[in-house]
């Protein structure tokens, strides 16, 4: 069977690439560049360079390589292939997600809204109509506060005010940095949840969910909230009934991470839908979960009881030269848990040496590159308050 999958650059279509190949999927690759990251898989049987997604070409693609199922990846495929739905043929996006459904899911204040009328806590949250309004909302927030984009695509604007000096400031900062107005929508301001990241994973179709699984943040680059750079498989029954229950009530279709922070009281708190491949999707391959693989399953009308026995938790994953060693910059004492992980044999990583060498040369290349800019950047600090 061919599929084509979109976002070749990302670890994401990295993983999706090898874990189909090696069940002999033939893998065709969406790229921006002939460098991007999954075509110099050996599992990779064909590339289609496109910079601006010219539909004519991708169908011309699709024909010739008797492409059967379009899996897109980041969140700009999700809207390309949503908004051009009608230019291509339906039963090659059969897995994805309404108009509708991606809509609410990229906007935060949508998922919230939603969320709270089906009973699901999200942290308080306020929505400042005007840069000048930032002001009456510095003595009514509690500190720290997070400055975040109202929306999932586009760049992951996220920022913490201390004091009502430092949040005036820093939004005033963000808005004129990033263009924002009122027009195109401006920053929220959310509660700051102390506790660990958690997700609920799952592959719906039609409402119906095919299969699922669960896990927590690790380790996290920044530390004080970014992209997960490990992560464990874990089984908590409150987190997989509220996060059946948002999938369930939007009857969605296609994968969907239903992300939570779990407070250090036990209560979970609704962050996000991501309605795309996630960045950490390697874990639910390493536990046994492998949602592609079903989708080609189930578009071909074969049984997929065997290949749906459920997981495997407390399963470690570590993306080393995706931001793990990264994470030891930020402090000493993070060193040992990212280099005790980094040679355990029981925590799997995304660095396929022996079996798909040359796509792990390249992120290593990648690595060294960002450690001389991190150190140039450290001296250049150094050197200014000197």
């Amino acid at each position: 069977m061919n599929i084509l999958v979109t976002d070749a650059n990302s670890k994401t279509a990295l993983g999706i690439t090898r874990s189909l190949g090696r069940l002999n999927v033939k893998i065709f690759l969406l790229a921006k560049n002939e460098t991007d990251l999954s075509i110099k898989s050996k599992y990779c049987k064909g590339f289609l360079v496109n910079h601006c997604k010219n539909k004519e070409n991708i169908n011309s693609y699709i024909k010739s390589n008797k492409i059967k199922l379009i899996i897109p990846i980041g969140a700009e495929s999700m809207l390309y292939f949503s908004s051009n739905r009608e230019y291509f043929d339906d039963s090659l996006l059969v897995f994805l997600p309404s108009k509708d459904q991606i809509r609410l899911s990229y906007s935060k204040k949508s998922t919230y809204e939603f969320a709270k009328n089906i009973g699901i806590k999200i942290p308080e949250t306020y929505y400042p109509d005007s840069i000048e309004s930032i002001s009456k909302y510095k003595d009514i927030v509690n500190y720290p506060i997070v400055i975040k984009w109202l929306y999932e695509a586009g760049d992951n604007i996220v920022d913490y005010a201390y004091d009502s000096n430092e949040l005036v400031r820093k939004y005033e900062d963000i808005c004129h940095n990033y263009g924002f107005r009122k027009e195109s929508g401006l920053p929220m301001l959310q509660e700051y949840i102390t506790g660990v990241g958690v997700g609920y994973f799952a592959l719906f179709y039609n409402g119906s969910c095919i299969s699922d699984y669960q896990h927590m943040r690790l380790r996290e680059a920044p530390p004080t909230g970014g992209a997960s750079v490990a992560a464990i498989t874990i089984n908590d029954d409150d987190l997989k009934r509220q996060g059946r229950l948002m999938l369930e009530s939007l009857q969605w279709n296609g994968v969907a991470m239903v992300e939570f922070k779990k407070s250090h009281n036990g209560h979970l708190y609704l962050m996000e839908i991501n309605s795309k491949f996630w960045g950490s999707h390697d874990l639910g391959l390493a536990a046994g979960v492998n949602f592609p693989f079903l989708m080609t399953r189930i578009i071909q009308n074969k049984n997929i009881d065997n290949y749906d026995m459920g997981y495997v938790v407390d399963q470690r994953f570590s993306w080393p030269l995706n931001g793990d060693i990264k994470y030891c910059l930020f402090g000493v004492g993070r060193f040992i848990s990212v280099v005790k992980d980094l040679f355990s044999p029981k925590v799997k990583n995304n660095l396929s040496i022996t079996d798909d060498t040359l796509p792990t040369l390249i992120l290593f290349k990648r690595f060294v590159v960002m450690l001389f800019i991190e150190i140039y950047k450290l001296l250049k600090g150094v050197e200014k308050k000197v």
